[in-house]
């Protein structure tokens, strides 16, 4: 339902707007849709880089030693979104040539899972947020 209110405009309206019987039936229709598009390996990569882009700027804005809980919240949640890909070969697979999309090296290393290379990603990035220069 969390997924269908947040992704599908039509239930949000429907939340709004509707009462009784016609807003319960609108309502498991989108909660349908949502489970449709979340079965579709494209829709899951593409709702996975925005989410990783998101999380991403954030972390950028987090840099002042005020932050550090912050950004270390937002890390966390970072390293979780990465290690989805470990349950979702699919998706890993179609990222695997959105490596530029998700800030990491273009050139794939061989021996290293995308998710392992998002979670680099992120040891680098404090590191050189930290001037240690990575």
């Amino acid at each position: 339902m969390q997924s269908a209110l947040q992704h599908d405009p039509e239930a949000r309206r429907v939340l709004s707007e509707l009462t009784g019987r016609e807003r319960v039936g609108q309502l498991v229709a989108g909660m349908e849709r949502e489970r449709a598009a979340l079965a579709d390996p494209g829709v899951r990569a593409e709702r996975f880089v925005e989410r990783w882009k998101a999380l991403e700027a954030e972390r950028r804005t987090l840099t002042t030693g005020w932050h550090v809980e912050a950004r270390q919240k937002v890390e966390a949640e970072m390293r979780g979104l990465a290690k989805t890909l470990e349950r979702d070969p699919q998706v890993e697979s179609l990222l695997r040539n959105r490596r530029q999309d998700l800030g990491i090296d273009r050139s794939p290393r061989e021996s290293a899972g995308l998710s392992h290379e998002l979670e680099q990603s992120l040891t680098r990035g404090r590191s050189q947020n930290l001037g240690l220069g990575m």
